[in-house]
This record gives structure tokens, C-alpha cells and sequence, in this order.
């Protein structure tokens, strides 16, 4: 790797040496093609390599073509193979060609992206890929488009043959709107908008619930105990599934050889049967590992269970199946907030409430039941640099931002005592700011600075209700879009008291979307003050519904609250009767 590019010499590498890139999907060491993604965390810009050669970069991208990239994933044995949009909605093919399924269209070209007509156009959000590999690409309209082997009739389109060269509509969903899907090794499953799950795919072990292991060629719809259930998310393992339903419970079927379903026993379960072990608790995520599954609380505490053998379950654990859920030692993260496995690896990941991002398990042919630190933002960047193979996980690039020059002028104007004509005194602290700018950005400033006020002609005001970090972060918002408070809980509840204020809406619903992810038995009650004070309906709604998942013991805290108001707990308590929270 020379000057953050790379050669076709850098077929093996880590992340920590290509600071400040970061791997979208990493190569591996291996004489055949290989692609993967590097994206610039300051620039922004994103490159897409195949055996060590650039074949697209950035807003230069495909044949010539002007604009950027959408997303992209990397698959195949040996991360050989890719399929890349860009954001006129085109969809591309790169990679080795021999036996691909990104485009079955012969082709000479190794390195030059080959468009797929048959998806370019119709709004894709989401790709995955099974094993074999067959590949599901879902539509914004909720339509699927499936291509790839169809061994065992994965692909869904009901065509009796070893393969569907090109991307075909799964027929049998026209009539339903799809809004998830995810492939196992050779089996495909699909989440609607009304909860019902549907797969198809190969059934051996009765990884596709309908009560017996027949192969179905065409999506059926999984029934058994989800019958009457609304199912939010699915999850699909090596040959198991997983699906959360909305009231925060776990169902299980398929291949549980190592206990990956985590109903007590080793026996494949041919429909689906209730996780046990997480019937107290409320699950807000799910996710299937190779042979292991994990589930997240509402309060941020990671189960996992099934296999065990790599210690993806985590630390203190024997290296043994686990055929039940068992809490994840969280003492070296804290709090998690969002997870994530991949059904071809045996690695867990774990992002805690300060949006650190840790792995164990089976690292890049290690194993380590210690959860380590990476210096990733994303869960799903691990999998492309250390499972092996390199797994795939859709990678959506942020869709840069255009520059202008006036607006970086104002940017870099801020808090600039040689351009300023206004100091603003905080704590004894000097903020500089623009009295036009102000006027323009702001309602309350262009009040305040308005002909009848006595501070439209001076140059100094003093601020004595706010400390001078809230007050400097809330300037610098109005300047530059963008709130740089990390996760400190006490500075986001006085930038919303500003935001409330100044009138500020904007600044508001930003806040009550970070505050969501303080949420915690010990902070409910301060959000849910926070939320009624500011009318925050969204936000009130999320906090209490935490509350009703542990009435017990934010009750407790609530009682406890100092400074918190009277009229606040006594609203919590009616509102929680009037559903129900204390019926005998």
C-alpha cells in the first residue's frame, strides 16, 4: 500500500495501515481476482478495485459516466465478485467471470464493469447473496428480481434448472409489497409490509418453516406459531432462520445442530418455535451468525447462542454449544446498541452507545473470545476485513456533498474574530458570529437584532443561561449544519433547551433522534420529562414504550427522579394505566 492506494502487490493488508482509509471489503490472499472498496473518511470519495486495479472511482465512475456511487457489495469464495449502483440508478457487474452470477453474459473484459439492464432503473435498496451464489435484489416498490444457481430452487422464479442467468421477478410475490430479504447458504426468505414471513430455497433441515423438509421452487409462506404474528425483522443463518416479531419476540426454525435456534435441544426444528430464554426481556434486534445467533435488548444487553466452537459467543463461556440465549459479557463494552453477524463466518460484532464497533470470534483465522476495539464506524466493515472469506454486506456510500464556495466561506467564518462584527460572552468566553448571517439563519436573531432592539448597534452581548459549550455548539450548528456533541446526555439536553428556545425545530427532532439512544432504565425518566417539556411526540411515544417494557424498575426511578416536576411522574402514571400497566 503506497500513499493510501493500492498495488497489485497488497493482496493481504489491515486496516490500521491505510489510515485514513477504511475498508469497505478487503481481498484476500489469494492468486485469483479479488475486489474490494476503499473509502476516504475525509474526502469522502470511494474507489473499486479488482486485483489491485482501479476500475472506478469516486464521481468518476463506469464508462465515462459523471456521476457517484449509490452501493455497492463484494461476494464470492474469494470476494471475486461485485455488484455496484451508481446514482442515476444503473446497476453494474465487476469481477472474475468464470462461473459468476453477477451477469451471466459472456464477456472478454475482466476489468470493465458489464451493466445489468434487467435492475438498472428500478430503484434498488437492498442485495443479498446465498453461498451458491444466488442473488435477491429488492425494489423500493417491493418487488424482487433473483438470479444466480437455483440448485435447490433458490432463486424463486419456479424454473426447473441449475441456474437463471439473468435476473428474473420473483412472480409468486407480485402481489405482496417485500420490504426485507436475506439468503442463507441455499435458501431465501422474504418479510412483507403486512408481518408475514415467506421462503423458499432449499429445506433439508427445514430451514423454510413449512413443516417438512421439501424444497419449494416458489416463495410459501411460513406459518405454524407466526400465524396471526407480526414479524418486523428476519435473519437467516447457514441453513436456519430467525425472525423478531413486534412485540419483541424471538422464533426460530431450520438446522440446529449446534443449538443456533435456541430452543433448549440439537433437534432441526421444521416450523417455527419460540426462543426461549428471552421471554422477560425485549428484543429490538436479531442476528444470524454461520451456526450462531445473537439478539439485542431494549436496554442494550446482547444474548447469543449455538455454536461456540470460535468463541463467538464471547467471553467465560466453555467452548461448547450453547443450546440457550446466555447474556454477553459487556463489561469491556458497555451498553451495545446495534449487532450484526454474517451467515457465511463465525464472527459477532457489537457497536456500544459510543459508537465504538468491537468483534471476536473467528478474526481473519484467529480466534479470541475478547471483545476487541476496531477503529471502524460500521458493524458491517469487519466482515469484509476480517472474516474469511470476506464476507458480504451492502455497503451504501453518503452521497457527498455538493462544495460551494459561499458556503464554505460561511463554514469557515465561524467563531473568526477577523471577520466577525459580533462577540458573544459565555463563561467569561468569546464567541465570534456575524450579525447578517445570524439574521438570515435565525428567527430569534433576526428579533433580537431587529431595529428596536438595543443589540442591532452593539458589538459585544453576554449569555448567562447556557454554558459556553452548548451555547458554541448550537452557534456552530447554525453555521455549518451540523451538531457536534457526540453522546454527552446533560449537552444534549441543553442544546435542546436552546433549540426549543430559538425556535429552532430542526435542531429539535436532530436532538430527540440522538436522545433515543440514551435511552436506558436509568435515563427513562429524564427523557420522558424531556420529551413532554418540549413536545417531542416522537420522542415521548419511543421513551414510553421503553417504560412499559420495565414498568418495575423505571418506576422506581421515576419515584426517585430529584428535580424531576410532580405533574411529569404523575403523567407517566395515568398514561401507563390507560394502557393497561397495572391491571391485576
Amino acid at each position: 500500500m503506497q500513499n493510501g492506494l493500492a498495488t497489485s502487490r497488497d493482496v493481504s493488508f489491515s486496516f490500521i495501515s491505510v489510515s485514513p482509509y477504511s475498508f469497505s471489503f478487503a481481498p484476500q490472499t489469494t492468486p485469483i481476482a479479488f475486489v474490494f472498496v476503499l473509502r476516504n473518511r475525509s474526502t469522502r470519495k470511494c474507489n473499486v478495485f479488482l486485483d489491485g486495479r482501479e476500475v472506478l472511482t469516486g464521481r468518476r465512475v463506469l464508462l465515462g459516466d459523471k456521476t457517484s456511487l449509490n452501493f455497492a457489495i463484494v461476494f464470492g469464495n474469494f470476494g471475486g465478485e461485485a455488484l455496484v449502483a451508481t446514482r442515476d440508478d444503473d446497476i453494474y457487474a465487476i469481477g472474475s467471470l468464470s462461473g459468476s452470477i453477477t451477469s451471466q453474459k459472456q464477456h472478454d473484459k475482466l476489468f470493465e464493469p458489464i451493466k445489468i439492464d434487467e435492475v438498472s432503473k428500478k430503484e434498488i435498496i437492498s442485495v443479498c447473496v446465498g453461498q451458491s451464489p444466488h442473488v435477491l435484489a429488492l425494489t423500493s416498490a417491493g418487488r424482487i428480481y433473483a438470479w444466480g444457481t437455483n440448485t435447490f430452487g433458490q432463486v424463486g422464479t419456479n424454473v426447473e434448472c441449475s441456474a437463471v442467468p439473468s435476473p428474473t421477478v420473483v412472480g409468486a410475490l407480485c402481489n405482496e409489497k417485500v420490504v426485507q430479504i436475506s439468503c442463507g447458504n441455499f435458501h431465501s426468505v422474504a418479510l412483507t409490509n403486512k408481518g408475514e414471513v415467506f421462503a423458499w430455497g432449499l429445506n433439508n433441515s427445514g430451514q423454510l418453516g413449512a413443516g417438512s423438509t421439501i424444497n419449494h421452487g416458489i416463495p410459501k409462506k411460513v406459518e405454524g406459531q407466526l400465524r396471526n404474528r407480526f414479524v418486523k425483522f428476519i435473519s437467516c443463518g447457514q441453513k436456519s432462520t430467525l425472525a423478531l416479531t413486534e412485540c419483541g419476540e424471538v422464533y426460530a426454525w431450520g438446522f440446529n445442530d449446534c443449538g443456533q435456534l435456541g430452543c433448549g435441544n440439537f433437534s432441526n426444528q421444521h416450523s417455527p418455535i419460540l426462543v426461549r430464554n428471552l421471554q422477560n426481556v425485549v428484543i429490538t434486534q436479531i442476528a444470524s451468525g454461520y451456526a450462531h445467533s445473537l439478539a439485542l435488548s431494549d436496554d442494550g444487553q446482547l444474548f447469543a447462542w449455538g455454536s461456540n466452537s470460535c468463541c463467538q459467543l464471547g467471553e467465560n463461556l466453555a467452548r461448547s454449544n450453547q443450546p440457550l440465549p446466555v447474556p454477553v459479557d459487556q463489561r469491556r463494552m458497555d451498553r451495545v446498541i446495534e449487532i450484526a453477524a454474517s451467515h457465511a463466518c463465525n464472527i459477532t460484532v457489537a457497536m456500544n452507545h459510543e459508537e465504538k464497533v468491537f468483534m471476536w470470534g473467528q478474526v481473519k483465522g484467529h480466534t479470541t473470545d475478547i471483545p476487541i476495539e476496531t477503529r471502524f464506524s460500521s458493524c458491517d466493515d469487519v466482515f469484509a476485513c476480517f472474516a474469511n472469506p470476506a464476507s458480504c454486506k451492502l455497503i451504501e456510500f453518503e452521497k457527498p456533498k455538493e462544495k460551494s464556495g459561499v458556503g464554505e466561506a460561511i463554514r469557515g467564518s465561524f467563531d473568526d474574530p477577523d471577520t466577525a462584527d459580533l462577540k458573544i460572552v459565555v463563561e467569561g468566553k468569546p464567541i465570534y458570529a456575524h450579525k447578517s448571517f445570524l439574521r438570515m439563519r435565525s428567527q430569534y436573531f433576526r428579533s433580537r437584532f431587529g431595529e428596536h432592539w438595543t443589540e442591532s448597534t452593539e458589538n459585544e452581548i453576554s449569555i448567562n443561561e447556557y454554558t459556553y459549550t452548548a451555547y458554541r455548539t448550537f452557534l456552530r450548528w447554525l453555521y455549518t449544519d451540523e451538531l457536534d456533541c457526540g453522546l454527552d446526555l446533560h449537552l444534549l439536553l441543553d442544546i435542546l433547551e436552546l433549540a426549543n428556545c430559538y425556535c429552532e425545530s430542526e435542531l429539535q427532532q436532530i436532538c430527540s433522534e440522538i436522545l433515543k439512544r440514551h435511552i436506558t432504565i436509568s435515563t427513562a425518566a429524564t427523557l420522558y420529562a424531556a420529551s413532554v417539556k418540549y413536545e417531542l411526540l416522537s420522542l415521548e411515544q419511543f421513551v414510553f414504550k421503553f417504560c412499559l417494557n420495565h414498568m418495575t424498575a423505571v418506576t422506581q426511578t421515576f419515584a426517585s427522579a430529584k428535580d424531576l416536576p410532580d405533574n411529569i411522574f404523575k403523567r407517566f402514571i395515568l398514561e401507563a394505566s390507560n394502557h393497561g400497566a397495572f391491571k391485576n
